[in-house]
């Protein structure tokens, strides 16, 4: 079975339901194993609080159709360094997206993102155009 990490900037276009988002219905429809960081919760529920949306129906959909990766302190501490090694690759790197890096290496995981922080990386799937 294909695992897939889904970052942010993937469950929000889901829950926006565009065009883009149908490549994660797609995912969510299939036998694929979806997982999201418990990170990336605060930034899908931000994002749709910001845009006015309800935000118990994103919670809900994310923590429904996904397994949710949670983390302790040794995850902390490997972000730490994983992101002052990235940070000086990928510019624009954020924690979320090496919280989301670290939980697809740790699961042996593809990333699904739009997100163009993670161009040149492996086991990166971009949905949209990029």
């Amino acid at each position: 079975m294909d695992k897939y990490v889904l970052d942010a900037s993937a469950w929000i276009e889901y829950l926006d339901g565009t065009e883009i988002g149908k490549e994660v219905v797609k995912l969510a429809e299939s036998d694929a194993e979806l997982h999201t960081n418990i990170v990336s919760i605060t930034e899908i529920i931000a994002v749709a609080k910001k845009k006015e949306k309800d935000i118990s129906i994103a919670f809900n959909s994310v923590t429904s159709l996904s397994k949710i990766f949670l983390i302790d302190e040794v995850f902390a501490k490997e972000a730490g360094e994983l992101y002052a090694d990235q940070k000086k690759k990928t510019k624009n790197i954020s924690y979320g997206d090496i919280f989301v890096l670290l939980t697809a290496k740790r699961l042996n995981a593809k990333i699904v993102t739009k997100d163009p922080d993670f161009k040149g990386m492996k086991n990166v799937i971009f949905i949209g155009k990029n």
